[in-house]
Parts: structure tokens; C-alpha cells; sequence
């Protein structure tokens, strides 16, 4: 009987270590996705005529700041908000507010840590997931 209160014990142990270690220390990590783009045919080649938006993610304690970043005329226009984020089970992190123009866009604002990237299933009004690649430098 104690032998198998040991194993159960161990099991439930090493379950618990093994889900703790999956989960990586987002704390101070910022990511950075293409999140859409939008061109408009013009007779004259006109820079206005589309943008670019990107999405970076950084990541600290307890919130994560969510910066859009909107690339048109030439300019580089940046609107940050703060949402606070948990951990799920295994490999999801939950992000209370994670929209793009005021909408959800990833499903169920869950995204999935995988291979140093964090992967967001796209939501309507969306075809493809989204990708968050690590940010190699320090914005300013």
C-alpha cells in the first residue's frame, strides 16, 4: 500500500515538474508578427495607397504591451495597449485583450509557445495564422 502511495505521489510529482518546466520565462521577451497588409492600384505610383501592419508583442510580469504597428506614406505610426496574460496548460499563454482594430483576431486570444515562436490561430476575418518571431534588437 505505501509503495503504491509512493508511485502515485511520484507520478503526480513529476508531472507537475515536467508542465513547469515546458513553460519558459516570457518575462522581459518581445515578439513581432505581420499581421496584414493592403495595396491600392493608382495610376501614379502613389506610397499612400496601401500600408503594412505589424503587431509586437512585449512581455513582462503579468501584462504584456501590445504595440500596432502601422507602416504607410512612408511613416511609422505605433499605438500600444497593455493586457494582462497567463499561462494555460502546457504550451498557451491567454491574453485578455488581443485585438487588431478593436476586434479579436486569434482565436480564442490563446497563443501557442512553439519552437522560440508564439503561433496564434487565426481568427474570422482571417485566412492564415499568425506567426510572432522573437525581436533580435531593443526598440527604442
Amino acid at each position: 500500500m505505501i509503495q503504491k502511495a509512493f508511485i502515485i505521489t511520484t507520478l503526480i510529482l513529476g508531472t507537475v515538474l515536467s508542465t513547469a518546466q515546458s513553460k519558459i520565462n516570457m518575462e522581459g521577451k518581445s515578439f513581432t508578427g505581420f499581421i496584414t497588409s493592403l495595396c491600392v492600384e493608382t495610376t501614379l505610383p502613389d506610397p499612400c495607397a496601401g500600408h503594412t501592419d505589424e503587431m509586437e508583442l512585449h512581455f513582462k510580469k503579468d501584462v504584456v504591451e501590445i504595440v500596432s504597428v502601422r507602416y504607410k506614406c512612408n511613416k511609422t505610426h505605433r499605438k500600444s495597449v497593455f493586457s494582462k496574460w497567463r499561462w494555460l496548460s502546457g504550451n498557451q499563454i491567454k491574453v485578455e485583450k488581443l485585438n487588431y482594430e478593436n476586434q479579436p483576431f486569434i482565436s480564442g486570444n490563446i497563443l501557442y509557445v512553439k519552437n522560440n515562436q508564439l503561433i496564434g490561430k487565426h481568427g474570422s476575418g482571417f485566412t492564415q495564422d499568425f506567426t510572432f518571431e522573437p525581436m533580435t534588437k531593443k526598440r527604442k
